[in-house]
């Protein structure tokens, strides 16, 4: 006689089926990429860089309330490390003021037969602001660290004799050092500090200003003094008037610069925003120059939080919040990271790596490779069992 209680084996097995299902489908509202727990994930990410850009904000009308209405970078990373207190600073992105033809750049250099005749002659009411850096201790002979001057066999405007000048200390420990000058008859100030003048004016008549040299004569015998150098900015007055404003800059087409000479796209020089001429080098060699400035329509500023998230302030003061891809950065499968990378105490070479990654000079980058030890040979730093990041403008070794 038959159980009529039991199950079948077929009614067990599709119950299973049943419940299985039933398990994937509650598993996958939870753990799937739009379940329960990610859009829980999800919503609390969205209020933390809710939060986060709202501090921003506040930072933000905080800086322009100390600018009276106006942002000032400097503004900017007071308030915001006033609220994060992280460290990092806004990258200033300027407004472009270069014609279309033009590039910024942070500096023109001077490899000591560069110069710029800017084509001004100075008098009394003469003032100027220089903005640079000495690359190069070497003095005498036709080099002189005068970065900026005017001497000798040209009549001044009005028929008076001047000159100008500063000689910035050549010392290896002000290589590269950015200053700031203001200079004036009978008044020089270096980064805010007054200085001793004593280039005001000299027996001959004046030439034009020159930058990166100075042109004297003696006894009618013409001399040019160059010198290694960075020019980051130049303005040059007439009492408070402004009549040159120079700007570090190379040539994106082909231009006519301000001696009437067709250069050719990538020549480096310097262009004036008040008479809008391109001004460049009159001497032999080529310029370096510094990286691009980038630009745009109006000046913003960006700021990271971290590395996939990053905010870009305009100068309204409206904040644009901007979340970026993560990054992957581990090594291709050929390749195995170790921890770190040194040499033998016994090595008597002295091995390195070749970065192939060009300087603000014509040499590459070389990490040297020293014995994990203290060594008075500057040559020999010690890279032993640390990480070492070269930045492009495009990528990170």
């Amino acid at each position: 006689m038959k159980n009529k209680n039991g199950i079948t084996l077929i009614a067990l097995v599709i119950t299973i089926i049943v419940l299985l299902v039933l398990a994937g489908v509650s598993l996958s509202l939870v753990l799937g990429d739009n379940g329960v727990l990610n859009k829980a994930q999800k919503a609390t990410t969205e209020t933390r860089n809710a939060e986060e850009k709202e501090k921003i904000e506040m930072a933000v009308a905080a800086a322009r309330a100390a600018g009276n209405g106006n942002l000032i970078t400097e503004n900017l990373n007071i308030e915001l490390d006033r609220v994060f207190n992280n460290g990092k600073e806004v990258t200033e992105i300027k407004a472009r003021r270069l014609p279309e033809e033009y590039q910024e750049v942070e500096y023109i250099e001077s490899t000591g037969t560069q110069y710029i005749d800017t084509k001004y002659m100075i008098n009394e009411n003469y003032k100027y602001k220089l903005k640079y850096a000495i690359t190069d201790t070497r003095s005498g002979g036709n080099i002189w660290p005068m970065v900026m001057g005017a001497y000798g066999v040209a009549n001044a405007s009005d028929g008076k004799n001047y000159s100008i000048g500063y000689t910035p200390p050549v010392e290896s420990s002000n290589l590269y050092k950015i200053k700031n000058i203001e200079f004036e008859l009978g008044k020089t100030i270096v980064d805010g500090e007054e200085k001793p003048n004593t280039k005001t004016w000299c027996g001959s008549p004046c030439n034009t200003v020159y930058l990166f040299n100075v042109y004297t004569s003696n006894q009618g015998v013409p001399n040019a003094f160059y010198s290694f150098a960075r020019i980051y900015h130049v303005q040059i007055y007439y009492g408070e008037t402004l009549k040159r404003d120079l700007i570090p800059c190379y040539s994106n087409i082909q231009v006519v610069n301000s001696n009437n000479q067709i250069c050719n796209a990538g020549t480096i020089g310097m262009y004036d925003l008040v008479e809008g001429k391109f001004y460049t080098n009159q001497g032999t060699g080529e310029f370096l120059k510094g990286k691009d400035i980038v630009t745009s329509e109006v000046p913003e500023w960006n700021y990271e939080t971290d590395e996939n998230k990053k905010y870009i302030i305009n100068n309204d003061g409206k904040v644009e919040q901007i979340i970026l891809e993560k990054k992957d950065k581990s090594l291709p499968k050929e390749y195995q990271q170790i921890e770190y990378l040194g040499v033998s105490s016994n090595t008597t070479s002295h091995p390195y790596i070749n970065t192939k990654l060009k300087g603000g000079n014509t040499s590459a980058y070389k990490i040297s490779l020293a014995i994990n030890k203290e060594t008075d040979n500057v040559w020999q730093q010690i890279f032993a069992r640390k990480k070492i990041c070269f930045y492009t403008s495009k990528n990170i070794l």
